[in-house]
């Protein structure tokens, strides 16, 4: 009888053991599940995050490139006497401007030169244009500097007072490379009241072509240098 009771026991605290092994065979099975399943999220998101850092990567590089290597190349319109518009070709090493093309280039020249407003920005904007068509070895940008250096021909001295508008008159091409140009000149106040008559000035100059440098190409897009200029008030 006691041999039966203390089999019984045995058996039972056999039989608790084996329960609670397999209890712990699921848990541990249930926790390395759990385990796996985060561990792949991980693989999946880091996956994802190593994918957009290369595509962003690749857009950043492409937009450089675009940028830099990629610019659209500035080109010149042609525009006639009837409004007419054609292409004049594209401003490269090699880019020629024709010879209608070389009055508008004088034209602005002049406005940047002789022009007075009271705008400072504006000014300093004519300033540096003007001399984006004078080279630095010309003879006409050391008349220009010598000018400039008279107070009373400084624009930022005399737009304090007063403004000066350019009203050309004429352009006409002498011989080979000299060109001839003449206009008016209106001084006024700033309340707009017109100073004195308006005053009359001729000047010639020796124009030559080239390649602007690349932070000329807004102020001198055609390439277009005074290499000479005199210059006398007729009126």
């Amino acid at each position: 009888m006691v041999t039966n009771t203390v089999d019984t026991a045995a058996s039972q605290l056999s039989t608790s053991h084996a329960s609670e092994g397999a209890d712990y065979t699921s848990l541990h099975r249930g926790w390395t599940d759990r385990l796996q399943q985060a561990q792949s999220r991980i693989r999946v998101l880091a996956s994802a995050v190593a994918m957009l850092s290369l595509a962003l990567t690749v857009t950043a590089l492409t937009c450089v490139y675009l940028a830099v290597f990629r610019q659209p190349a500035p080109y010149v319109l042609q525009v006639d006497d009837s409004g007419g518009v054609a292409f004049g070709g594209y401003l490269d090493a090699g880019f020629e401007p024709s010879l209608e093309m070389i009055p508008s280039q004088i034209q602005a020249f002049v406005e940047h030169w002789r022009t007075v407003t009271p705008d400072n920005t504006q000014q300093k904007r004519h300033a540096t244009r003007l001399f984006c068509m004078v080279p630095a070895q010309a003879p006409a940008r050391g008349r220009l500097i010598e000018w400039f250096r008279d107070a009373g021909n400084d624009p930022f001295e005399r737009n304090r007072n007063a403004s000066v508008s350019i009203d050309l008159r004429q352009i006409s091409k002498l011989a080979g490379a000299t060109w001839q140009v003449e206009w008016y000149e209106t001084l006024r106040a700033h309340d707009g009241r017109v100073e004195g008559d308006a005053q009359a000035f001729k000047a010639t100059m020796i124009v030559e072509t080239g390649t602007p440098p690349k932070d000329c190409i807004e102020g001198n897009p055609l390439g277009v240098y005074v290499q000479e200029l005199n210059w006398t008030q007729t009126r």
